[in-house]
């Protein structure tokens, strides 16, 4: 099994003043509901403390996305829909919707973002196999 380390990137290109919302969200929200600040639904209690424009929601919780996928461990129990779903996140977050799997991993490796591109060419290769 391989264990992941975060994937820093996305984070370290974030601005100092959005860095602590970043934390917070990564530290102490599901990816789930990162996914729904994502989509606008800001908790009141999230709205109050940190005083930001939906752009900002928007572009904090892309990057908590593409940090937090970087974690989820790939292993063989993996349903062939949870894999999709997740391919579907991170095209969504990338803005590619509809992109095949050699597109989002050179846009990942534009990126730089080296622990989430081992992170997704894990991922195809479980969804090659149990597409098979």
């Amino acid at each position: 099994m391989v264990v992941n380390s975060v994937e820093p990137t996305f984070m370290n290109s974030l601005p100092f003043s959005l860095r602590p919302v970043a934390i917070d969200l990564y530290n102490m929200h599901l990816l789930r509901e990162v996914l729904e600040i994502r989509q606008g639904k800001v908790p009141s209690v999230l709205a109050q403390k940190y005083n930001m424009h939906h752009e900002q929601w928007f572009e904090v919780s892309n990057i908590v996305v593409l940090t937090k996928l970087s974690q989820f461990t790939i292993s063989k129990e993996l349903k062939l829909d949870y894999i999709e779903h997740l391919q579907d996140v991170l095209r969504a977050v990338l803005d590619m919707k509809g992109a095949t799997y050699k597109e989002v991993h050179q846009a990942i490796q534009f990126y730089e973002a080296s622990v989430l591109a081992d992170w997704y060419e894990r991922l195809q290769k479980l969804h090659e196999r149990q597409g098979a």
